[in-house]
């Protein structure tokens, strides 16, 4: 089957994070080849008729569709989804729509909370107040969190979810500390350890958004800072033994959890702030970059905790509408009650990358990845 393997072009000097896509389309068309598939690399620019154009001439059977950003811009994801679905070329992974509430964070948190499930409080500079313009906070009041640690609601069968969270305000005096995040960009792109602000006023937190704007790719967010445990939760398309997809429920495919990973923050001094930050994921020479370990070896008393991530993870698969593969992020407060901090619709494929490593804990070939995100679309 001829495969397109559609990536963003990366630009002459670009970051670790965007070259990283060309060690993806490497990866994934050397297994795609291994599975007897002819892949071709298409790199994905601002000019999208010569895009188009490319994609025509090719005919491919469908298209492997590995873009982050377009022209360096996570906020352009979402195009080349709707390019290929104008094309009627099938595609990997999350569909248009996904793609675009996943990779907005605000709009995936306004979705998470909608259906109950823990993220946390957030703000807003609200730039459609016609009174004080760019520099109005607008509050967001996504809830507190409820007496207790988290837990699925058992009488459904572990599918229905108890809400973890009631109103309340989410003001920033309420809230002892705050993350300064991008609307759009993931990788981590401008965070780290200084996004983290603590006992930040009002004042204080819109200076900052508006000041940080520019290195955040735009579009920027204050969330409650989680002080706690990371963890990562993988997702994959599954198989029966004749290679049906499996389903629940209502029919729909029941993805595979892969191993559970937690983030850990390996001799990290009194006082030095937990994120994984930018360092932590590209800078090899940095501290952080070497004192964040992924593990996936648990002790029995995280058996609960576990089991709640993983229903949690599953719950945002069926929210969002997912398929193929995808990656949900989680902070532990310590309370132990989990907190979704991101749902990732196209996790990186790179081979250090966490995807990779939790399918490699299952027991996984790459190639057998490869050939349930191809069989799921």
């Amino acid at each position: 089957m001829k495969i397109a393997v559609v990536h963003g072009e990366v630009a002459s000097g670009a970051g670790r994070d965007e070259q990283d896509v060309l060690t993806q389309a490497d990866c994934v068309s050397r297994g795609l080849s291994a599975l007897g598939h002819e892949p071709s690399a298409v790199p994905i620019s601002l000019n999208l008729e010569s895009a188009m154009r490319t994609l025509v001439d090719l005919r491919p059977s469908m298209a492997f569709n590995l873009v982050e950003t377009i022209a360096g811009k996570g906020c352009l994801i979402h195009i080349v989804p709707a390019l290929l679905d104008a094309l009627k070329i099938p595609y990997t992974g999350a569909a248009t729509e996904a793609m675009i509430l996943t990779s907005n964070k605000l709009l995936a948190k306004r979705r998470l909370m909608a259906a109950g499930l823990p993220t946390p409080t957030w703000l807003t500079v609200n730039k459609g107040d016609p009174s004080h313009g760019d520099r109005a906070i607008s509050r967001m009041i996504p809830g507190q969190p409820a007496k207790g640690p988290y837990r699925p609601d058992r009488a459904g069968g572990g599918k229905a979810l108890r809400a973890v969270q009631t109103p309340g305000p989410a003001t920033p005096e309420a809230t002892a500390a705050w993350v300064v995040k991008s609307v759009w960009e993931h990788a981590s792109v401008g965070l780290d350890e200084d996004s983290v602000l603590f006992g930040a006023n009002r004042e204080r937190l819109m200076a900052e958004m508006n000041a940080r704007r520019e290195s955040l790719g735009g579009e920027c967010f204050a969330e409650a800072y989680i002080e706690g445990r990371e963890f990562n939760l993988s997702l994959l398309a599954s198989e029966d033994s004749k290679g049906r997809p499996v389903s629940v429920g209502r029919g729909k495919p029941c993805p595979e959890v892969l191993p559970p990973a937690e983030i850990r923050f390996d001799s990290y001094p009194a006082g030095k702030v937990r994120v994984v930050g930018y360092r932590s994921k590209w800078d090899e020479d940095s501290f952080e970059f070497t004192h964040t370990p992924r593990s996936f070896d648990f002790p029995d008393r995280d058996d609960a905790l576990l089991a709640d991530l993983k229903d949690l993870a599953l719950r945002c698969w069926e929210l969002f509408d997912l398929r193929g593969y995808a990656r949900v992020d989680f902070r532990v407060d310590g309370a132990g009650r989990p907190w979704i901090l991101e749902v990732n619709a196209n996790p990186c494929l790179s081979p250090d990358a966490g995807f990779a490593a939790a399918a490699a804990r299952a027991g996984l070939p790459f190639t057998e990845v490869l050939n349930r995100i191809i069989g799921d679309r």
